[in-house]
């Protein structure tokens, strides 16, 4: 599945790059960011690119390693969570970016990574970015926690609104027969929900799921508290978000920091795909950009 950036030209606009600077590419992904930016460096800059999946790392140097050699003064891909960026910095001798971006969207590759991202196959429930750093696995969350906890889960990260309905029937089901698999899940969410419209029923169950296993909120609210250690003065840091969670984190996390006078916010209101962009790619009908610089 090809991969498409979203708020491409949006993100180079804000990032403001300029030759022999320094970017951080925090979520690297499939490198349609990165490999949209790197030109902007020039031979004289730096790029760190971080992924916490590594199947997406190992990808990235196969297909764009030699490239970087080629056209940058020097590189970095790690294979860790961008929320470790201040310690990756200091591991590496490196100094504060002059840019930083931050793609929170969920990436296509993992779809066909056969770990239980997608509704759309019969997959085992794992869900985890990284099989080596984090033990908590989607199928536990679904087999252990309380229906009390799992109503929390689901309206918390994924917004959903029959909660407590879908926890209820989980903990119901569970007595029976373990649930295991995405399709097992998918057909309890479907006891009580219909679908509409475009959107699957399952949509938020599993975005709900995906943010619990992964800690996506943590993550998030670490690299925003450490970001005057990652970011230079005059560097700018470009956050792309998909749902009101996130959003409301990163957007409050701006005003704190333009309320101590660190930073200066650029984006009075979230930057939205086009319709262009949109019937073009779907994927980026949520998508929201925030940006910022650092004084």
């Amino acid at each position: 599945m090809k991969h498409i950036p979203v708020l491409k030209d949006e993100v180079k606009k804000f990032l403001n790059l300029k030759n022999g600077d320094f970017l951080i590419d925090g979520t690297l992904d499939g490198g349609g960011h990165a490999m949209s930016l790197i030109n902007e460096l020039g031979p004289e800059g730096i790029f760190l690119g971080v992924d916490l999946d590594e199947s997406l790392v190992d990808k990235f140097k196969i297909e764009f390693g030699d490239y970087l050699k080629k056209h940058l003064k020097k590189f970095f891909i790690i294979n860790e969570n961008y929320a470790n960026l201040e310690n990756i910095l200091k591991r590496n001798n490196l100094p504060k970016a002059q840019g930083l971006l931050i793609d929170l969207g969920f990436s296509m590759w993992q779809i066909d990574s056969g770990r239980g991202f997608t509704f759309l196959k019969n997959e085992i429930l794992d869900m985890r970015y990284s099989q080596k750093l984090n033990n908590v696995v989607a199928m536990g969350v679904i087999n252990k926690l309380s229906e009390n906890e799992l109503a929390e889960i689901f309206y918390k990260y994924g917004g959903e609104r029959k909660s407590r309905q879908i926890a209820k029937l989980i903990v119901r089901e569970r007595k029976i027969k373990p649930i295991e698999t995405t399709g097992e899940l998918v057909r309890i969410i479907e006891m009580v929900k219909r679908r509409r419209g475009k959107s699957h029923p399952a949509t938020k169950i599993f975005q709900a799921l995906r943010i619990f296993v992964n800690s996506e909120i943590e993550n998030l609210t670490k690299i925003l508290n450490s970001l005057d250690k990652v970011v230079d003065s005059d560097g700018r840091a470009v956050f792309i978000t998909f749902h009101s969670l996130e959003d409301k984190i990163v957007k409050n996390g701006f005003k704190k920091m333009a309320e101590k006078g660190i930073a200066e916010i650029l984006t009075k209101k979230p930057i939205t795909p086009t319709r262009d962009e949109v019937l073009n790619n779907p994927r980026s009908r949520s998508a929201k950009l925030r940006a910022l610089k650092m004084l």
